[in-house]
């Protein structure tokens, strides 16, 4: 017997829905993991299980990966909601003068966004607090922490401003 069968299945269920807004259907494979390629662009959504005794909380994950020769390489993170800071600071400054990248990132709430840079190759890693799924056995409850339609356009059109500034 599963006890966490029903846990699954509205995990599931609300991962379908965040499917719906960013316009992707779940994998037949894996039903919280969804995946597309547009033109030269991957997109992955797929939810993060952080799974404990007495709760199970699901974080939705939005990837993307981009074929972008002229990125310095390295990686970086998006801190404290104001800036990226990497240890390459070619990386940094190339990220930090993009009013139209720093604007977007502080108008989502996120608890972690990294990007990486490798032989042409950016990746992109989104971690939104919207999107989640939480469930607690004690007390008993569950909750989807819905996303609005303005941080879903905002997460989609992270790729787009990178791509701009190249």
């Amino acid at each position: 017997m599963n006890i966490f069968g029903n846990v699954e299945r509205r995990a599931q269920q609300a991962f379908r829905h965040l499917c719906t807004q960013f316009g992707h259907a779940p994998s037949a494979e894996d039903p919280l993991q969804a995946l597309d390629e547009q033109v030269g662009i991957e997109r992955r959504l797929d939810y993060y299980v952080r799974r404990q005794f007495f709760s199970r909380i699901y974080k939705l994950d939005v990837r993307y990966a981009l074929n972008m020769s002229t990125v310095p390489e390295g990686r970086a993170k998006w801190v404290k909601g104001r800036h990226w800071k990497s240890d390459q600071t070619a990386l940094a400054a190339w990220l930090n003068q993009s009013p139209e990248l720093t604007e977007s990132l502080r108008n989502l709430d996120t608890e972690q966004v990294e990007l990486s840079s490798e032989q042409g190759q950016v990746n992109l890693r989104v971690r939104p607090l919207p999107g989640c799924f939480v469930w607690t056995l004690l007390p008993p409850m569950h909750y989807f922490v819905r996303m609005k339609e303005n941080e879903v356009a905002l997460i989609s059109g992270l790729p787009a401003l990178l791509q701009a500034r190249c």
